[in-house]
C-alpha cells in the first residue's frame, strides 16, 4: 500500500538558506560590513588613482589560492585550496538594472516557436474535473480511511475525527461525480493568445477560481498568458507568462508524452529548495518535487525523510525517452535561445538528470501507473554575460516581507535564469526567470581592489561570520571547505529603491559548508565581496 498519497510540493523558505549562512552572532561593526554606501562605492570605482580598472592585474599572482584557518574559540574551520577564475575581459563596470516586463511580441515568438501553428486553449480549463478525477479522489480518500483504521499512532478519537473529515470529503466528491463531464471540455475555453490584466480576466470570468486566486496578490499589478494544446499531438504541452511586480516576471514551458505539467502553479518565483537535491541542479527545482545527477540513485533516504515515500512508490516514465547525446541536446537548447533572439546568454552549467515532475491531476496518474512518475531529461542553464563577465546571484534573493502600518507588504526579486530542457523530442522545457534589462552604465570600467585585499577580508570574515555560539557549541564545529574563487557580476540594491539595482564586480567564494550538526551544502557562495569598495555583500538583503 502506498505510504503517501500526494506528493507534497517542497517550498522552503529563503530564509532557511540565509540562516544556514548567517553566523548566530551578532555582525561586527566593522567596515566592510556596516559601512555600504552606494555613493561612496561609485566615487571609489572611479578613483583610477588609487586602484587599477585592469582586470587581468587584479589577481595576477594567483592562479590558485589556499589558506587554512581555524579559530577553536568560535568553533570554525576553514580550508581553501582553490582554483581563481579571473574572466578574459578589458573591464568591469557597474550598470542600473530593473526588471524587464515580457511583451506580446515574445510571448508571440515563443509561442509559434515551441507550438506551432496549434491552437491553443485556455490553461485555466486543466481545473476541471472530471469523472476520472472524483474517482480518484473518492478512492484516495477510501485508502485514507484503511490506514487511519490500522494506524496505530493514532488514538480512537483522533481516529474517528481524521475518518469523519475523509468521509466528509468522500460524500461531497460523490455529489460532484454525477454532474461532472467525462473529459475536459478544451474547445470550450479557446485562448486568443494574448497577455491580459488579472482584473480583467476576474472581471469577466467572475467564477474562475484561478483568476480571483491570482487577484489575491494585491498591489502586483499583475497580467498573465496561460494556454496549453489539447495533445493532438501526442504532448502535453502547457505555457505560462507573468508579469508581476511583487513576485518577478516570469515564462515557463513544459510539455510530456504522460500528461500536463503544472506551469501555472505558482505566482512567486522563489525557488524550491529540498535537502535530496545537489546545489548544483536546483536551478532545474522550478516544476519538479525532486532533481538528482542521471547517472546517481535516487536520493531515497532524504526524498523519504522529507515525504514519507520509499523507492516502491515511483516508477519510470518510459513514454518520455533521453538518448540523445549531450552535445546534440546543448545544441538544440542554443538554438532555441538564438530563435527567441536571447543572444546575452551563455551556457553556465547543467547535464542528464532525473526529476520527479509535477504533473497535473496527480493523483489519477499516480492510480495508473502505480507511482509517482520520474523522467531523465537534460537540464542546461544559461546565464546573462556582460562583455565575457556572468552575471550571478546565487544565494540569495532580495526580498521585503514585513507590514508597514496596516499594510502587509512582500515582495520577492530573484535570480535571473534560463532552463532549457530536451530529450529526444527536442525541447520539453524553458524557464525564463526575472528577466534584468540595463538601464545605464553608472561607471564604465571600474577601479577593482586588488586580491591580495580582498582575500584578507575574506580570511577576516570567515571565522566571524559563521561562529558558533556558546550555546550550541557542544552540537560540534563548523567546517568551511572552499574549492573555487570567481570573478563575477551580481545584483545588489539601491538606496530607497526595490525595483532597481546595480550590477557590479564581486569575488565570489564558493565550496562546502558542514554546520555543527553535521548539515552539508555543496556549491554554495560562502561570501561575496564587493571588487570595488571591499564590503561583504549580503545577498539575501540585496546588498
Amino acid at each position: 500500500m502506498r505510504k503517501y498519497k500526494r506528493i507534497a510540493s517542497i517550498f522552503v523558505a529563503a530564509t532557511l538558506t540565509a540562516s544556514l549562512f548567517a553566523g548566530c552572532q551578532k555582525s561586527p561593526e566593522k567596515e566592510i560590513v556596516s559601512n555600504k554606501d552606494m555613493d561612496n562605492m561609485i566615487e571609489q570605482a572611479q578613483d583610477t588613482q588609487s586602484s587599477t580598472t585592469e582586470v587581468a592585474e587584479v589577481a595576477k599572482d594567483y592562479d590558485t589560492y589556499q589558506t587554512d584557518i581555524k579559530d577553536d574559540s568560535l568553533h570554525v574551520t576553514v580550508h581553501a585550496d582553490a582554483q581563481v577564475d579571473i574572466p578574459d575581459t578589458s573591464q568591469l563596470s557597474i550598470f542600473r538594472v530593473q526588471q524587464m516586463q515580457f511583451d506580446q511580441a515574445f510571448l508571440d515568438q515563443v509561442r509559434t516557436t515551441l507550438f506551432g501553428e496549434q491552437t491553443l486553449y485556455d490553461g485555466t480549463c486543466l481545473s476541471q474535473l472530471t469523472k476520472a478525477d472524483y474517482e480518484s479522489e473518492i478512492q484516495a480518500g477510501k485508502d485514507d480511511i484503511a490506514e487511519i483504521q490500522n494506524n496505530n499512532l493514532y488514538s480512537d478519537d483522533d481516529k474517528e475525527v481524521m475518518i469523519q473529515e475523509r468521509q466528509s470529503n468522500i460524500d461531497e466528491c460523490q455529489a460532484k461525480y454525477e454532474t461532472a463531464p467525462e473529459a475536459i471540455n478544451y474547445t470550450g475555453s479557446p485562448s486568443d493568445n494574448q497577455i491580459h490584466s488579472i482584473s480583467e480576466l476576474v472581471s469577466n470570468n467572475p467564477s474562475n477560481e484561478y483568476y480571483s486566486w491570482q487577484s489575491e496578490f494585491d498591489g502586483a499589478n499583475a497580467s498573465i498568458f496561460y494556454g496549453i494544446n489539447d495533445a493532438s499531438n501526442g504532448s502535453y504541452q502547457s505555457l505560462y507568462l507573468q508579469n508581476n511586480e511583487n513576485y518577478g516576471n516570469l515564462i515557463r514551458y513544459r510539455s510530456s508524452k504522460l500528461g500536463y505539467i503544472n506551469v501555472g502553479s505558482s505566482v512567486m518565483s522563489g525557488g524550491n529548495y529540498s535537502d535530496a537535491v545537489p546545489e548544483e541542479y536546483k536551478f532545474a527545482m522550478e516544476e519538479a518535487h525532486w532533481v538528482w545527477p542521471a547517472d546517481e540513485d535516487m536520493p531515497i533516504d532524504k526524498i523519504s525523510e522529507e515525504s514519507g515515500m520509499a523507492k516502491e512508490d515511483f516508477i519510470e516514465n518510459t513514454k518520455d525517452v533521453t538518448t540523445i547525446s549531450e552535445a546534440d541536446a546543448r545544441q538544440k537548447a542554443e538554438d532555441l535561445l538564438q530563435s527567441l533572439g536571447m543572444h546575452d546568454f551563455t551556457y553556465y552549467s547543467g547535464g542528464l538528470v532525473t526529476e520527479v515532475t509535477e504533473y497535473n491531476k496527480i493523483e489519477a496518474l499516480r492510480q495508473s501507473l502505480g507511482g509517482a512518475p520520474y523522467r531523465t531529461v537534460y537540464a542546461f542553464r544559461y546565464q546573462r554575460c556582460i562583455d565575457g563577465v556572468f552575471v550571478n546571484n546565487d544565494g540569495g534573493s532580495k526580498i521585503v516581507d514585513e507590514w508597514q502600518g496596516d499594510t502587509y507588504n512582500k515582495k520577492l526579486w530573484s535570480t535571473e535564469d534560463v532552463v532549457v530542457f530536451v530529450d529526444d523530442d527536442g525541447i520539453v522545457g524553458f524557464d525564463y526567470l526575472v528577466p534584468l534589462e540595463v538601464t545605464d552604465t553608472v561607471v564604465e570600467k571600474s577601479t577593482l581592489k586588488n586580491f591580495d585585499e580582498v582575500k584578507d577580508i575574506f580570511e577576516q570574515m570567515a571565522i566571524t561570520m559563521n561562529a558558533v555560539n556558546s550555546e550550541e557549541a557542544s552540537d560540534g564545529n563548523v567546517t568551511i571547505d572552499i574549492d573555487s574563487v570567481k570573478l563575477r557580476y551580481t545584483r545588489i540594491s539601491e538606496k530607497d529603491s526595490f525595483d532597481t539595482g546595480l550590477l557590479v564586480p564581486v569575488w565570489d567564494f564558493i565550496g562546502t559548508k558542514t554546520d555543527q550538526y553535521g548539515y552539508e551544502v555543496h556549491d554554495a557562495i560562502i561570501m561575496s565581496v564587493n571588487a570595488i569598495d571591499g564590503t561583504v555583500i549580503d545577498k539575501n538583503l540585496g546588498y
